[in-house]
């Protein structure tokens, strides 16, 4: 599959997805460039943990805004308050 990308800085580009051979070979097709043409690669590969995770990892993983829970209901009561007003 073969995705066209658009960059400002860049002539032409696109996005193809390719597998890695037994050689640790990655080849990608590209017939619309011209031999001994310069070209950036760019590698991205998969998490297979990490591909069906989804936002749900990140729950409770960083550090909270508020020091307790009480705090937390503090804080919506003004707001709340504050539309009111």
């Amino acid at each position: 599959m073969r995705i066209p990308l658009t960059l400002s800085f860049y002539e032409f580009g696109y996005l193809e997805q390719a597998i890695v051979r037994r050689d640790s070979v990655v080849e990608v097709k590209a017939p619309d460039l011209a031999e001994g043409q310069v070209v950036e690669v760019i590698v991205l590969t998969e998490s297979s943990t990490q591909a069906n995770a989804g936002f749900s990892q990140f729950i409770g993983s960083a550090q909270g805004c508020y020091e307790s829970p009480a705090d937390v209901d503090r804080f919506i009561q003004q707001e709340r308050e504050s539309w009111d007003s």
